[in-house]
């Protein structure tokens, strides 16, 4: 444990580069256990933990050595294992091995599947059976170079009802 936390709170000086990320998978803790029981892709028994196929793109552009902005598009399962589209903007501050910002977007995806099982959910409606979810928070995101121009993500996303890790590569410009 004391490893991983002198890893995580390493500073390290770099100069950044703008990069186009492929974001893939996810793994997700619902704070709020209650549905979990719904989910589906479940990791643990109680099943707040579940996995969220995923593909995504993200831009990341640095505007000054050390800040940051990013776009992404993402899309892929959701809780219950229904289709979502969606994206986030994001800014922060960082280098090319660790950013640390803030979030905001939204996804698409169908709410009668939460209804049908009893759940509710925390999107807008926009049509009869479809919903714009919110998504507010902040992310922590590491970098591990693989190569000179390209490395692994590991992207932490924490809001007020969940986590969500991904993982994914990129390649710096």
């Amino acid at each position: 444990m004391k490893y991983l936390l002198i890893i995580l709170f390493l500073p390290i000086v770099s100069t950044a580069q703008d990069s186009d990320e492929l974001l893939f998978g996810a793994v997700t803790d619902h704070f709020y256990g209650t549905g979990s029981s719904q989910f589906t892709n479940k990791l643990n028994p109680s099943g707040d933990w579940i996995a969220n196929p995923m593909v995504g793109y993200r831009k990341v552009i640095f505007d000054t050595e050390n800040s940051y902005y990013s776009w992404s598009l993402f899309g892929g399962e959701n809780s219950i294992g229904d289709g979502m589209a969606g994206g986030i903007i994001s800014t922060g501050v960082g280098d090319k091995y660790v950013r640390l910002g803030f979030l905001a977007g939204t996804y698409l995806q169908n709410n009668s599947q939460f209804y049908d099982k009893g759940l509710t959910s925390i999107g807008a409606p926009v049509s009869s059976t479809m919903e714009l979810t919110p998504v507010v928070g902040v992310e922590l995101i590491y970098n591990i170079d693989l190569t000179k121009n390209s490395y692994f993500i590991i992207n932490n996303i924490l809001t007020p009802a969940m986590y969500v890790g991904v993982v994914g590569l990129g390649i710096r410009m």
